[in-house]
């Protein structure tokens, strides 16, 4: 079983238990989540390895590539979704 630091709320140990079986199944290497609701960070966690090697676990603190969800979801939401270029991407 794949190892993760942080915490996670008991109400997304779902969402824990997704992001440790996408580790695990070595999809990924590591990675990062974190996740807020109504402005509370009730999921933060790291897990994985920093190097294909698998030598040096990552760790709390290591930045990668930072992806929002709310940010494209908002974004769907101001543009015609039959606009020829929301399709174009």
């Amino acid at each position: 079983m794949t190892h993760l630091d942080g915490f996670c709320d008991d109400r997304f140990l779902a969402l824990a238990d997704e992001f440790r079986a996408n580790l695990g199944s070595g999809v990924d290497l590591g990675g990062s989540l974190a996740a807020t609701l109504n402005g509370d960070v009730v999921v933060n966690l790291s897990g994985g390895f920093r190097y294909s090697e698998r030598s040096v676990p990552l760790g709390r603190g290591q930045f990668g590539n930072v992806f929002s969800v709310v940010a494209r979801a908002g974004h769907d939401q101001l543009l015609p979704l039959n606009d020829p270029w929301v399709h174009a991407r």
